[in-house]
């Protein structure tokens, strides 16, 4: 089995059926998602938080456009972190994003389409979904000071 060792750390990435195998074998319980989308879910959210980490400290630009409206928005990163900026314009219809999404959209602060505070996020495509109001792609959606997308980082 070929390993992938997770940014510049001694941890490795697993297969997740070696994993629950070896979990088993050990007498831990693994408690499964309700559903695979749930599960797909999970798994991609921590792997792109694990890939988030390879990001330079910087600001990130975001420009998308949502039914002839343009929304620009500010990503910061520092030391891991990353927090969409105050004063990004974010869209204020966001029933399309999925549910855990949507709880944390209703927790930003954005009157008339602009944010009022700085809101940290846990991934790129978490900060892009929220400020297109629907699922997006981060690593594709976010371009550094140079105009090229951030996917380029991975």
């Amino acid at each position: 089995m070929k390993k992938l060792r997770i940014g510049d750390s001694e941890l490795y990435q697993v297969n997740t059926d070696s994993a629950i195998m070896l979990l088993d074998k050990i007498g831990v319980k693994v408690v499964y998602p309700e559903s695979q989308n749930l599960t797909d879910e999970i798994i991609k959210e921590a792997k792109e938080n694990v890939s988030s980490e390879v990001l330079p400290s910087g600001i990130y630009s975001c420009n998308t456009k949502v039914a002839n409206k343009e929304y620009n928005a500010k990503l910061e990163i520092i030391n891991g972190s990353l927090i969409i900026k105050k004063g990004s314009s974010i869209n204020e219809n966001y029933n399309e994003l999925n549910d855990s999404y949507k709880k944390l959209r209703e927790l930003m602060d954005v009157k008339d389409s602009i944010l009022q505070d700085d809101f940290e996020v846990s991934s790129v495509s978490a900060a892009a979904s929220l400020v297109a109001g629907h699922l997006k792609n981060g690593w594709d959606t976010w371009k550094d000071t140079n105009g090229e997308k951030i996917d380029k980082y991975r």
